[in-house]
This record gives structure tokens, C-alpha cells and sequence, in this order.
């Protein structure tokens, strides 16, 4: 008699909880509240794709030119060298089929097949080009170009940090030992 009652009880529980799925799916398609999160930074409702922004997390913006068939961002690259965890410019990268973007903004001229983002802080290749975030690296040699650390690259004429120029920095002998100083 026990048992009945029990099976009773359980076969009502999966039914309101199988109702209760239904009912929601329901009420998240009719009323397009169906959310999908791409990252801490990148939403699609709908079919449209937002940018939140970090200053306010109850504010986003529309990322216009988006595919949402084709969207993505790309995989988290923020631990460094030694392991810790922080946040990074990679993170608000995305890209679909035909676009890339930061922080939800088209990044100009850029194929997403042809881009590689090469490090956490932003630097990335695109065909002839040397990118820090949305922005080109003037007067860079493609061939010598190398990302360091901590925002840190040079080629063989310039260091630059967070994709500037530093002009007091001797690329020859300038390295990033730790992320604790820098030696030059």
C-alpha cells in the first residue's frame, strides 16, 4: 500500500515538473525571453546580438552587423604564463561569418578566417596586419613581430605596450622577465 502511494506521488512530481518545462518553453518563446549567453560580454536574444556593458550590467548595445546563425567569441586565453586567472581584453572579442568585433563594435577591414588573435591582452594578425584590439599597429614588421607579456610585443625595430610604441625601450635587449617588473 506504501509503495502504491509512493509511485503514486513520484509519477504526479514528474508530471507537474515535465508540465512545468513545457509551460516555461512556452513563456520563453512567446514572450522572447529566450537568452543565450556566449560569454560574461556577449548575448543573443532572439535574434539579435548585445554587447553588455561592464560599467553597467543591466545595459547593453545591439552589435548591429551581427549573424546570430554564425556568432561566436572566442575561447578565454586568460591565465598567463604562471597560471592566475584575470580579466582581459580577449574577452570581448566575437566574431560570425563575415565580422570581427570588439566590445560589440565592427573591427574595420578584417576577414574573422584570416584573424588570429595571438594573446590575452589584444594582439592579433590579420592578413598584412598587426592588430591591438580594434586598432592597426602602424609601422610593424609582420615577419619579426612578437607578443611578450603583460601588453608587451616588439619586432625588430619597436616595443610597444598595449599596441604604442614606446620609443625608449631597445628592442635588442628588451624582455619581460616576470609580471612583476620589466627589464630593459
Amino acid at each position: 500500500m506504501e509503495d502504491k502511494k509512493f509511485n503514486r506521488i513520484y509519477a504526479y512530481s514528474i508530471i507537474i515538473i515535465i508540465g512545468g518545462a513545457i509551460l516555461f518553453l512556452i513563456f520563453t518563446k512567446l514572450t522572447g525571453r529566450n537568452i543565450t549567453y556566449y560569454s560574461e560580454f556577449y548575448l543573443r536574444r532572439g535574434n539579435n546580438i548585445y554587447f553588455i556593458l561592464k560599467s553597467n550590467r543591466n545595459e547593453s548595445r545591439l552589435v548591429e552587423e551581427a549573424d546570430p546563425e554564425t556568432f561566436s567569441v572566442y575561447e578565454d586565453i586568460s591565465l598567463s604564463s604562471e597560471g592566475i586567472f584575470y580579466e582581459t581584453n580577449s574577452d570581448y572579442f566575437a566574431y560570425d561569418k563575415h565580422n570581427l568585433y570588439f566590445k560589440g563594435v565592427l573591427v574595420e577591414g578584417v576577414d574573422p578566417d584570416d584573424y588570429e588573435l595571438l594573446d590575452q591582452y589584444g594582439y592579433g594578425v590579420g592578413g598584412d596586419k598587426v592588430y591591438y584590439c580594434e586598432n592597426v599597429i602602424d609601422e610593424v614588421d609582420i615577419d619579426t613581430f612578437q607578443v611578450l607579456d603583460r601588453g608587451y610585443a616588439k619586432d625588430k625595430s619597436h616595443v610597444y605596450k598595449d599596441g604604442v610604441i614606446v620609443d625608449t625601450l631597445d628592442p635588442e635587449i628588451f624582455t619581460v622577465e616576470s609580471l612583476d617588473f620589466v627589464c630593459y
